[in-house]
């Protein structure tokens, strides 16, 4: 891979087809050193890029400040030539509707605001036949948009609603929580919860582009950015040691100010973030060609967990609480070094998140690894990490036995109380 870089712009070049992302030419400078976000863009040189090119469809995955005012032309562009429907949820709509819908009226767009309840309670079959019914009474065409302005239920919603619509239809993302912007909003996949099964049914359907603006997350509630930190410790602990520092230097401050400070650390780490998530999606884009995929590290019992609390659990609350057990297991299996062990959950409990939960049980642990057996192949491929920085497989569901688990969680149990 090489890398190059123009002023205020970075960008990797992405075959995301169903053999998977390739990884081509872009320029100078490693993308774990982004522009400053120091100056209004004037034009596409000057936002920090990520460009993923299919030879399905192709999309840029941007980050971009100040999204709705002097950059707005980034959301122009991409709505010009179409009819949309930009679907947002309550909370967002009373934060920036006023603001979204200032920036559709001023450029001409034909848009539409659809306001819709987004949660994991809400992320149903129901919601995206709403928007689905929306967009016909629309009169949605196949060469219009749907965009989704929210967090990673949003999200899910619309890329699933995109999908359905006269058989597939543009969508766009504008993620507004940190979940979103490294993670759920920057992939391929939607998703519903049904039958108590969480993103049981879904599709994996490339978005048109993805518009980050990291200011958006000065607006977070700081439990709900907390959250979204867990998927950044996700990715530093399976595969980079060097972002996993930084978050122990900087993460404490950065819940403080809503990554407003300091500036030039949460920009890399939300770059960095994304990037790492590209490149690891890369072999298997479309989970086709292997049910071993290391940004499982967290979600494996995570969703059992989430059903159980009846999805009043965050999912960044539940990926915390799978990572810690899946550390513990790790510690158990002798692949992690107690210090390592202690340090993962010391750096989870420092950032707000769960570290111990009335949820988890030695019964809801093989449960969770049956069902992530059934969802991978017959192998539960439970991720562990080998240290901080690597990670491994768990293969055979009879190297997690009952005795394994339960001593697993007697020495979590005991590493969270020395806290």
């Amino acid at each position: 891979m090489r890398i190059r870089s123009a002023p205020g712009h970075l960008g990797v070049n992405c075959l995301a087809g169903r053999r998977g992302f390739l990884i081509t030419a872009r320029a100078a400078q490693p993308l774990t050193t982004p522009p400053p976000p120091n100056a209004a863009a004037s034009d596409s040189d000057q936002a920090c890029r990520v460009v993923c090119e299919s030879v399905l469809p192709s999309y840029d995955v941007c980050i971009i400040e100040d999204l709705l005012g002097v950059n707005s032309f980034f959301l122009a562009r991409a709505l010009a030539d179409c009819k949309s429907l930009v679907v947002t949820t309550p909370t967002v709509d009373r934060i920036f509707g006023a603001r979204l819908r200032n920036a559709l009226t001023s450029w001409e767009l034909d848009a539409e605001v659809l306001v819709v309840p987004c949660t994991e309670a809400s992320k149903s079959p129901e919601t995206v036949l709403e928007v689905c019914r929306v967009a016909a009474d629309r009169r949605l065409g196949r060469n219009d948009a749907l965009v989704s302005f929210g967090g990673g239920v949003c999200s899910d919603v619309v890329t699933l609603s995109a999908s359905l619509i006269r058989r597939g239809i543009s969508h766009f993302r504008v993620p507004t929580t940190l979940t979103g912007q490294v993670d759920a909003g920057i992939g391929i996949k939607g998703g519903v919860n049904f039958c108590d099964k969480k993103n049981f049914l879904g599709c994996f359907y490339p978005p048109e582009e993805v518009l980050i603006d990291p200011t958006y997350l000065q607006s977070m509630a700081r439990a709900q950015l907390s959250a979204g930190f867990a998927e950044i410790v996700k990715m530093a602990i399976i595969c980079d040691r060097e972002l996993y520092d930084e978050i122990v230097a900087n993460g404490t401050q950065l819940l403080d100010t809503g990554f407003a400070a300091p500036r030039d650390s949460a920009w890399r780490i939300i770059w960095r973030s994304c990037e790492l998530m590209l490149y690891e999606l890369q072999a298997n884009i479309y989970e086709d060609r292997t049910y071993e995929r290391l940004v499982d590290f967290g979600h494996t019992f995570s969703p059992h967990l989430e059903a159980l609390s009846e999805y009043r659990t965050p999912h960044g609350h539940a990926v915390a609480l799978d990572m810690a057990i899946s550390a513990a297991i790790a510690r158990e299996l002798g692949t992690l070094s107690a210090e390592a062990f202690e340090s993962i959950v010391n750096l989870l409990h420092d950032l707000e998140l769960p570290v111990s939960s009335p949820l988890i049980s030695v019964e809801a642990c093989l449960r969770s690894i049956q069902e992530a057996a059934r969802h991978r192949g017959g192998r539960p491929n439970l991720v562990i990490p080998m240290g901080v920085g690597s990670a491994a497989f768990v293969r055979r569901a009879d190297d997690l036995s009952d005795s394994l688990i339960r001593d697993a969680l007697s020495n979590l149990a005991a590493v969270v109380r020395a806290i």
